[in-house]
């Protein structure tokens, strides 16, 4: 084939080639059947050196290839049309054509647009062409498009077209900067988009679109700077999403798009500064999100999103400065959230989410902006975790009103702040503790001390959490520290205003703190209440100590009357007028009146229930007032405690 032909001729040419099945290649090549599996070389595009050395044996003009198309006449080989390293000038012109045979153009040029819309064919190949651009829109083909190493300056475009087979654009190049590159909206492919190592330069579309098979992009690279990359909007992937290693400039977005398998972003690189670098708001994910070693420069989102395996993030990159880096607020992940070793530079959230497996926030670090110095925020308010994984955390964490089912330490070091008010948890593990070293307690009130100002709902959540899990006697020495916390809140910070309200409100807060304060001291508010009978055994011993010291200070609280005179003055004579230091058998030999007994009265002021015989028995002389104040004050210490110990015993038969 040499020489320039004519428009008739080269039909005539294209007519014989769709015959036979028999590749037009002018340049000589020994092809043998281009099918629609090209081999490698035949996806690779013509360079501008190339194309320049191509003379008029290689060009066919658009009007013969449509005249050889459209001849009724030709009975067509199921090879179809295979054209070989050929240009094609003026635009091709297949609007609304319904072929029978297959179209095969591999490293063709095409100096004009191939417009083919409404077009139904059975395959279309345009392995390793160049194409000023291309409008399939509406158009059916059945077999599949096979365009590898295509190259395209102006827009591909699909809109609500049909492809039976898959969408195949293996490395190829599209640029349209300021427009769409590929435009697949409402489209349906129903052999899977396979797209690995695509670059692009302009906006990738497929919204609405369904793809039945895999949407692969491996190694694509995806460019719009300030607009969207890839936009999948509504659509649904019945396959799975394999981006691993996709390099986007702009948005990836995929507002409400459904994801029938898994969404891999391994190594990805994702870059919008100042906006959203992933969309998945609303989207739906059946498989897993993978997406270890990501990195984001802008918000990676997902609110609302559904994700039905796991979302993984281990050491992803993730930087939006002074705005969310993560956000999945409102969002389901049923497999898990593993995120060990992820580096975020802004704030991290999953406000109201559900996540039905583990959270694992193990060495992650959070920042406001890359400072050192400052800590960013991990947000989780209103979530639900089933079992959260805290270790080497550099963050503050918001538990606010959070449902945790197991919160697992991983090491002693708390996070560098946390709010938890209002949170419920139902266990606690602490896995790099040694309780026989240091108690759970003492961990979690490390833990719980972050928090900026106290509030004891998370402290007693958590001890009772403990208690669940039979550490009983931690449990209760973790109350004990948030009564203290809470006794200390009372103490007035400084002296009162000169008002007559602030000096009220000044000492009625002393007064409060005074008696919480010696509650904490007594029965150590109310959690050992058995403490109360060790104060009543002490009142008891400073009461005999007293009546001891001080016998001859009590005096019989009603008139001694003698058995007999003689026996009276010989008593008296001897002993002196009976007091409480008189030896019992010379008070019974000379009085009728009961003798001091020192342990019985001790008795009945440390446990006034007992009775008040020794006591109403024996009075204090006047003389003696310090005795009898000390021994007053005593008796109604003693009151009080017995009442705190019968409280305290009844509450643990109750709990018993």
């Amino acid at each position: 084939m040499t020489g320039e032909r004519s428009e008739n001729e080269w039909a005539q040419v294209l007519t014989d080639a769709i015959k036979t099945g028999v590749p037009v290649a002018p340049g000589g090549e020994h092809l043998g059947i281009l099918d629609v599996d090209m081999r490698q070389a035949a996806t690779i595009a013509p360079d501008d050196d190339e194309l320049e050395q191509w003379g008029p044996e290689r060009t066919i003009p658009s009007a013969a290839v449509r005249l050889a198309l459209l001849d009724s006449n030709t009975t067509p080989d199921p090879h179809g049309l295979q054209v070989h390293g050929c240009r094609i000038t003026g635009s091709l012109d297949l609007v609304e054509a319904s072929l029978d045979c297959r179209i095969v153009l591999s490293r063709c040029q095409l100096d004009h647009d191939l417009e083919a819309n409404g077009l139904q064919i059975p395959a279309l190949a345009l392995p390793g062409c160049r194409v000023a651009g291309i409008n399939l829109d509406g158009a059916r083909v059945d077999g599949g498009a096979f365009c590898a190493g295509l190259q395209a300056a102006g827009e591909v475009r699909a809109l609500g077209a049909h492809i039976g087979g898959q969408l195949g654009l293996q490395k190829a190049v599209l640029s349209n900067r300021g427009g769409n590159a590929l435009n697949l909206d409402g489209a349906q492919v129903d052999g899977g988009a396979f797209w690995a190592g695509l670059v692009t330069a302009g906006d990738v579309r497929a919204v609405g679109a369904h793809i039945a098979g895999e949407l692969k992009l491996q190694g694509a690279v995806l460019s719009n700077p300030g607009g969207s990359a890839l936009i999948l909007d509504g659509a649904r992937v019945d396959g799975g999403a394999f981006w691993a290693g996709l390099r986007a400039t702009g948005e990836v977005r995929a507002l409400g798009a459904h994801f029938d398998g898994q969404l891999g972003l391994q190594k990805a690189v994702l870059s919008n500064r100042g906006g959203n670098a992933l969309s998945l708001d609303a989207a739906r994910v059946d498989g897993a999100v993978f997406g270890a070693g990501l990195q984001a420069s802008g918000e990676v989102r997902a609110l609302g999103a559904h994700i039905g395996g796991q979302l993984g993030l281990q050491k992803a990159v993730l930087s939006n400065r002074g705005g969310n880096a993560l956000n999945l607020d409102g969002a389901q992940v049923d497999g898990g959230a593993f995120w060990a070793g992820l580096r975020a530079t802004g704030e991290v959230r999953a406000v109201s989410a559900h996540i039905g497996g583990q959270l694992d926030l193990e060495k992650v670090v959070c920042r406001p902006l890359p400072s050192l110095e400052a800590v960013g925020k991990i947000d989780m308010q209103d979530a639900v975790i089933g079992t959260l994984f805290i270790g080497g955390t550099t963050a503050k964490l918001d538990l606010h009103l959070s449902h945790i089912q197991a919160l697992v330490l991983q090491d002693q070091e708390p996070p560098s702040g946390l709010e938890a008010t209002g949170w419920t948890l139902t266990s606690i593990r602490l896995n790099g503790v040694d309780p026989k070293e240091q108690g759970r307690d003492v961990v979690l009130t490390h833990w719980l001390d972050k928090q900026e100002g106290f509030v004891p709902q998370p402290w007693h959540e958590a001890a009772d959490a403990l208690a669940r899990d039979g550490h009983v006697e931690e449990a209760t020495r973790l109350r004990i520290a948030a009564a203290k916390r809470s006794t200390k809140q009372l103490r007035p910070a400084g002296p009162p205003t000169w008002s007559v309200r602030a000096v009220i409100r000044w000492v009625t807060g002393w007064f409060r703190w005074l008696l919480r304060h010696g509650y904490g001291l007594a029965v150590a508010f109310g959690y050992r209440p058995l403490r109360a009978g060790l104060w009543l055994a002490a009142f008891g011993l400073v009461t005999l100590a007293i009546v001891t010291g001080c016998a001859t200070q009590l005096e019989p609280a009603r008139q001694a009357r003698p058995l007999s005179t003689e026996t009276a003055v010989q008593v008296v004579d001897q002993h002196g007028p009976l007091t409480g230091a008189t030896d019992c058998q010379a008070a019974r030999e000379g009085w009728d009146y009961p003798c001091l007994n020192k342990w019985l009265y001790a008795a009945e002021t440390a446990l006034p229930v007992v009775g008040s015989v020794q006591s109403s028995a024996w009075v204090w002389s006047p003389g003696a007032w310090l005795a009898a104040a000390v021994v007053t004050a005593l008796k109604a210490l003693a009151w009080l405690f017995t009442v705190l110990l019968l409280g305290g015993v009844t509450n643990l038969l109750r709990k018993t």
